[in-house]
């Protein structure tokens, strides 16, 4: 044969023209537009697709091929496509005779089909040169005209209850069905829900009125409905709740506080007389100053005098007018709770005959609340001595004159200093700073001088205002304190020092107050008050919420701070073994079709949907409100303007964050709870979720007949024991153990590991959860996934000799095992060994090839587990705790921020060093893998290893030493450092 004609290659492919008279030459283009010509018939791709097949062949060449520069290859390949039904051309084959590769063959294959497509109208030229399907015989209906996000819900939730009751009415009597699949010839059981219907009915993720995709405007709740329910205030209907400011750090400033009252008509729901007390934090985190309100309700108040309640609601008003800066106005009908000085001197007293303490009348300090009766400001006396001006200003505050004008805490009056002295202030005197501005001239009513040259000046703090969360923040800020102002040019507020203190916090108090009772309120009209009021707010607060407040009594950490984040995590693992284990009842699919109907009912879309329909969306706290937009119940801004009182504009809320708050609301139950898994099943039936087992105790099932039982007992076989727990059925622990392609165990062993999947991922999650109440959500997913992999499951396989009770394995089976024992088993003791050396060594099972039909032999023994113990969890948790756990913890990644993968490791180093001049490389090398690490071209690192993911590891681990050691990453990288950062 000559070697000219040594190449195998089949002609050219033809020009064909498209309707616009461009040729259609290219094949590459054609394997893409036959796919999506696919797509377009609109089959169940799982069913009805295109179906390649190939072969190759070898040809021989002789000796003289060698000598070519570039050779032919020895195999060539053919390809077949089959096309679905309702495709007019069936079956296409590639050009003869050969290809050089299978990418080239599968081509040349689609380049027929697509001519021929093109031929029969089916595909169309839209623009010159770009072709698009036109299908003629598509399967799937036409959509449905688009509906409201509320009406799809619904609509939802009414198919799903339609499936619920045939699911109730076909498997009555036969939960246990998919426990005992291996002993019946046929699967027979009912898929409660039509998911083509399910999936039209949810709601589609469209760009809304606020131009973001999947972001909504909802209503929200600004008030809870309590006040609104609340009947009016009355002289002989007013509860009393004492409200006392604390600055935990601050005993000093703490003293400086007047306890303050709170009347309602109805006692404050979230304090019950079983549990009188409760605290709302106010901290100010970012100065470091922790502070809370604690709120003590009281008995019920003796009837007040007619004249005594309305000079509280005058006082109430100036109160909240001194503490907004704001022109608050409303009527005493429609004000739903009014606030009263306390005497100085007041302490609360428990009385032995009674859980609530009392409050009386003469308690309030009515000379203070008969001065809102009088002028905001009075002039000072300066008439008098320094002494007698000490007197007056004892807990005093002064103004400018203005009602909304600068406020200082008068501290102590300073008769060594005078208008002259200096002001500390650009070398100016205290009376040449105070109106060396123009503002200052109008803040003190035109004056530009004083008429007493040598009066005492007052030594103050400034006011900060409640938008700037008052007295609390003002404490760790120098710049308001020692500030020295002349009294001439100051009057006195009719408020003292210690009330105005709680007034400039009082707003951000009563704000979270609001939402603990709007919390209370879905907890009360959802969940019957099952759930424990702090973590109902913190299920509902986003984290655009900064800063939650936390009712008392519970643990108050900053990772529970974090709004629902935590809790969703551990809801979102909870929902998805309920969701588990009701697809596994419901349905006698293999694990690939349960993953999908169980991504039916814990999609973000499906738990939106279901959120809207349940109504629970109004009650979120998507974002943090101000102290400045406080607005007590009842009250509105007199501004003049009657456009100001529309009311506030609808939330902006995220899908993927109402799909969140189901799942903490989920968590918020099962952690509330005695019976956590019962608690949150009833949560999810609230919610619309649609998992049809009504009682936790439903799962409990008897021991299956014994197969033995007219077997004598000495020629019975031993039960089967694995993981210290006996099979009461020995055929669920033989479906694990048997290693064979029987296509009925291997379906069964799939549904098996289905459950075992969702069980070990709840037990890691709740235990991380449990055992680190300091860990944010990031920390905890990192040392989940350390915890939850094939790797970890295939070591303690081995570990536990699991492997040696496996059967029926052929001769490729137990050569993997063997292997992969002795490597897992090195790699152990040489993490043992760094471990004892002080070195840490995390997850030494990914430095070695996996296998995860191992991991999932693990995962399939606990859901047999499961199975046989009649869902007793206890059984499976003491698994868990006493075998995996102890296992996977000295190994697993400690609490950290950031992963500890070599190659997560060395990117979060190159970014810190700004270094943008790196690459790495992945290449095969004979049956091994090469990954090759360059720093600004320079060959950094290299590793040979089993697989790709193995050899980036090793060379990854290399160069971090490297870098940590050497320093070498300062040497060879110079893009310009960031700044503060070094390496």
């Amino acid at each position: 044969m000559p070697v000219a004609a040594l190449p195998l290659e089949p002609a050219p492919l033809d020009e064909f023209p498209l309707p616009s008279g461009t040729p259609f030459t290219s094949s590459a283009i054609a394997t893409n537009t036959l796919a999506l010509y696919i797509g377009s018939l609109r089959n169940d791709n799982t069913v009805h697709n295109a179906i390649w097949t190939s072969s190759s062949f070898s040809v021989p060449f002789p000796a003289a091929a060698g000598k070519m520069k570039n050779p032919p290859p020895a195999t060539y390949y053919r390809a077949v496509v089959t096309l679905p039904f309702n495709c007019p051309v069936r079956e296409a084959t590639s050009t003869a005779p050969g290809h050089r590769s299978k990418a080239l063959a599968k081509q040349s294959a689609a380049w027929h089909v697509v001519r021929q497509l093109v031929d029969m109208g089916e595909i169309t030229e839209r623009v010159a040169g770009q072709l698009v399907p036109t299908p003629k015989n598509p399967t799937m209906r036409a959509p449905k005209p688009e509906k409201a996000d509320e009406e799809k819900a619904a609509g939802m939730a009414r198919r799903l209850e339609r499936g619920r009751l045939q699911s109730e009415e076909t498997c009555e009597g036969s939960s246990s069905s998919a426990a005992a699949l291996p002993l019946e010839p046929a699967w027979v059981t009912s898929t409660a829900v039509n998911h083509a219907e399910a999936l039209d009915a949810l709601p589609d993720r469209v760009v809304g009125e606020t131009g973001v995709l999947g972001v909504n405007g909802y209503p929200m709740l600004v008030h809870p409905t309590f006040y609104a329910s609340s009947p009016p205030l009355t002289p002989s209907n007013l509860h009393p709740t004492v409200l006392a400011l604390v600055l935990r750090n601050h005993p000093t400033r703490t003293a400086q506080c007047r306890q303050m009252l709170l009347l309602t008509s109805y006692p404050l729901p979230i304090i019950p007389s079983s549990r009188p007390i409760i605290d709302i934090d106010i901290s100010a985190p970012d100065v470091g100053v922790p502070a809370h309100f604690t709120l003590q309700r009281a008995r019920k108040m003796k009837t007040f005098d007619t004249g005594q309640i309305e000079s509280l609601f005058r006082y109430s008003r100036r109160f909240f007018r001194a503490a907004l800066n704001k022109s608050l106005e409303g009527a005493l009908g429609d004000t739903r709770y009014l606030v009263a000085p306390l005497r100085s001197n007041f302490t609360l007293e428990l009385n032995d005959d009674d859980a609530l303490p009392k409050v009386q009348r003469r308690d309030i300090a009515w000379h203070e609340v008969a001065l809102a009766d009088g002028p905001l400001t009075v002039p000072l006396d300066m008439d008098v001595d320094a002494a007698e001006l000490a007197a007056e200003l004892t807990d005093a505050v002064v103004t400018d004159g203005q009602e909304f004008g600068r406020r200082f805490y008068v501290e102590k009056v300073r008769p060594d200093l005078s208008p002259s002295s200096s002001s500390v202030v650009d070398g100016l005197s205290i009376l040449q700073n105070a109106f060396s501005k123009e503002h200052n001239r109008y803040r003190y009513n035109g004056r530009t001088g004083i008429v007493f040259s040598r009066q005492p000046i007052l030594e103050c703090e400034h006011v900060v205002s409640a938008k700037e969360r008052g007295f609390v923040a003002a404490t760790a800020l120098p710049a308001h304190h020692n500030w020295l102002i002349a009294p001439e040019l100051h009057e006195l507020h009719f408020l003292p020092a210690s009330v105005m203190r709680v007034a400039t916090c009082l707003p951000l108090a009563l704000n979270t107050l609001d939402d603990l009772l709007i919390a209370d309120e879905l907890n009360a009209r959802f969940f019957a008050h099952k759930l424990d009021p702090a973590l109902a707010l913190e299920a509902l607060t986003s984290p655009a919420v900064h800063q939650l407040q936390r009712a008392a009594g519970f643990v108050d950490t900053p990772a529970t701070r974090r709004s629902y984040e935590r809790l969703e995590m551990l809801g979102d693992t909870v929902l998805k073994l309920l969701a588990t284990i009701h697809v596994y009842r419901q349905t006698a699919h293999d694990e690939g079709r349960m993953t999908h109907e169980r991504h039916l009912v814990v999609s973000n879309r499906a738990l939106q949907a279901f959120a809207i329909r349940a109504g629970i969306v109004p009650f979120i706290r998507s974002a943090r409100r101000k102290p400045r937009e406080f607005c007590p119940p009842g009250w509105t801004l007199d501004t003049g303007n009657k456009d100001a009182f529309k009311p506030p504009p609808p939330a902006l809320i995220g899908d993927k964050t109402i799909a969140d708050v189901v799942e903490a609301l989920l968590a918020a139950a099962y952690l509330s709870s005695p019976t956590p898994m019962q608690a949150a099943l009833d949560a999810a039936h609230v919610l619309y979720i649609p998992i049809f087992l009504r009682q936790w105790d439903e799962l409990a099932t008897e021991p299956a007949a014994d197969e033995y039982a007219d077997v004598p007992l000495p020629l019975r076989p031993k039960p089967i024991e694995l993981l210290g727990y006996t099979f009461r059925d020995r055929r669920l622990a033989d479906v694990v153990l048997r290693v064979d392609h029987d296509i009925q165990r291997r379906a069964q062993f799939e549904r098996y590991e289905f459950l075992g999947d969702a069980l070990i991922d709840y037990f890691t999650v709740e235990s991380i959860w449990l055992e680190h109440p300091e860990l944010g959500p990031a920390s905890m997913t990192i040392m989940k996934h350390s915890r939850v992999s094939n790797g970890a499951f295939s070591a303690f396989l081995i570990h536990s000799g699991l492997h040696e009770r496996l059967t029926n394995l052929d001769e490729l089976a137990a050569s993997t095992i063997a292997s992969f024992a002795a490597n897992v088993t090195a790699a152990k003791e040489a993490a043992d060994a760094a471990i004892a050396r002080g070195d840490a060594d995390i997850e030494y099972w990914n430095e070695v090839v996996q296998h995860k039909w191992l991991g999932d032999t693990f995962e399939a023994l606990i859901g047999a587990i499961l199975i046989d113990s009649g869902f007793d969890l206890p059984v499976l948790r003491a698994i868990y705790a006493t075998q995996l756990a102890p296992f996977i913890e000295p190994y697993a990644c400690p609490p950290n921020e950031r992963s500890l993968h070599p190659k997560s490791v060395l990117l979060v180093t190159l970014a810190a060093r700004g270094c943008r001049g790196w690459e790495v490389t992945k290449r095969p090398e004979g049956d091994k893998h090469r990954t090759d690490i360059y720093i600004h071209g320079r060959h950094a690192a290299s590793a040979l290893a089993d697989t790709g993911s193995l050899a980036t590891r090793k060379a990854c681990e290399d160069l971090n030493g490297r870098i940590a050691r050497d320093g070498v990453l300062n040497q060879w990288c110079d893009c310009p450092r960031k700044k503060g950062k070094s390496v």
